[in-house]
């Protein structure tokens, strides 16, 4: 039996692996994968600085890959499909092949990356201009995204910046000083925004 099973593993499986050893292997893309964040009108920075994610619904984006002039990958280098739980996308490159792929681009050519949202495009904070360099075949690359929705209108704060001006106001209001704003604070409070005494 083992005999009869070795013949058919020669007589069928070797030619296909040599054929596999000796063909041209298959042009792999460059992958780009990474993360989403927005800012938001105003949001709580932790104490390194970092923004964390603040998004709409994760199916309202798309994620494009362009030239540096603005004409499309052929094929199309985008993920259209709204990102995934952990707010991450991830897009393949299509990477120049003087046969198989002569609208590629090189490993090493720097391409743009575009964000929209519900068909807009969102301003790119980082990567800057959204410029990144296109990694070698079969590469994964990482590019973590940070866009704003409205760079002018979204100011930052971090725990300790906020922590300070609840314990400016505390001490402000704090009228029997017993480190909080109860009943007796939102009283007072009422009557001098309307003047009773």
């Amino acid at each position: 039996m083992r005999r009869f099973m070795l013949f058919w593993v020669i007589i069928y499986f070797l030619p296909l692996q040599m054929n596999l050893l000796w063909a041209d292997p298959p042009k792999f893309p460059a992958r780009v994968a990474g993360t989403l964040s927005i800012y938001t009108p105003v949001q709580l920075l932790d104490e390194d600085g970092i923004l964390p994610p603040q998004l709409g619904e994760d199916d309202d984006y798309t994620i494009r890959i362009t030239r540096t002039d603005g004409t499309l990958l052929d094929p199309d280098a985008k993920d259209d499909d709204g990102l995934n739980r952990h707010h991450s996308y991830i897009i393949d490159i299509p990477l120049y092949d003087e046969d198989k792929q002569s609208d590629g681009v090189l490993p090493g050519e720097t391409v743009v990356i575009h964000v929209y949202r519900d068909g807009l495009e969102i301003p790119l904070i980082s990567p800057a201009q959204g410029k990144i360099t296109v990694g070698e075949i079969g590469s994964v690359t990482e590019v973590d995204l940070l866009a704003a929705s409205d760079p002018e209108t979204s100011p930052l704060y971090t725990q300790t910046q906020l922590d300070t001006a609840i314990q400016e106001a505390i001490s402000t209001w704090d009228i029997n000083g017993d480190g909080r704003i109860g009943l007796e604070e939102a009283i007072n409070a009422l009557r001098q925004v309307s003047g009773v005494r």
